[in-house]
């Protein structure tokens, strides 16, 4: 629908689209990413639990969500977790995006909560945010443009392998 906001309501039944309004509702919030038009707002009505999908040439990347266009992501101070922690298991991926704001999330236990692989100019905006539990890099800049970004007023809890923010090859 290309709404200027898409809700995520996980505890929804079903998805609520209002064609000719402004604003659609999806149950998860992968669904909502690839969903929303440049420059829409992306914003969380419950908790989420990941579900994982498999990316890349030999399907060795896990994602729940890679925001394919400039957008906001929105948690609204709910939180992104998953029931299976391992290796490789991403939480938002910025592969390739440009212009992704990621603001009022709790991100509980995920691998690598934020990651960004080759994203060009980068131009993210990650703010508010709460890193809680285990991670190996919170947020990990790999291969990506280390300028133009703003990483502010986040709070890291973690007991992380690497570090809170990360840069590899930038």
């Amino acid at each position: 629908p290309n709404a200027d906001i898409i809700y995520v309501d996980p505890s929804a039944g079903s998805n609520t689209v209002e064609f000719g309004g402004s604003s659609a509702t999806y149950t998860t919030l992968r669904e909502a990413v690839y969903n929303t038009a440049n420059g829409s707002e992306v914003k969380m009505l419950g908790n989420e639990t990941f579900t994982y999908f498999r990316t890349g040439a030999n399907n060795e990347n896990y994602y729940n969500v890679n925001p394919p266009r400039p957008m906001t992501i929105n948690c609204d101070g709910y939180t992104l977790t998953t029931n299976t922690y391992s290796s490789s298991k991403n939480g938002i991926g910025l592969t390739g995006s440009e212009g992704v704001e990621i603001k009022n999330c709790i991100i509980r236990d995920i691998y690598r909560p934020v990651y960004a692989y080759g994203s060009g100019n980068g131009l993210f905006n990650i703010h508010n945010n709460r890193f809680l539990g285990n991670a190996e890099r919170v947020i990990h800049f790999e291969y990506s443009s280390a300028g133009g970004n703003n990483i502010h007023h986040n709070y890291f809890d973690t007991s992380s392998t690497y570090g809170d923010v990360h840069f590899t090859g930038t």
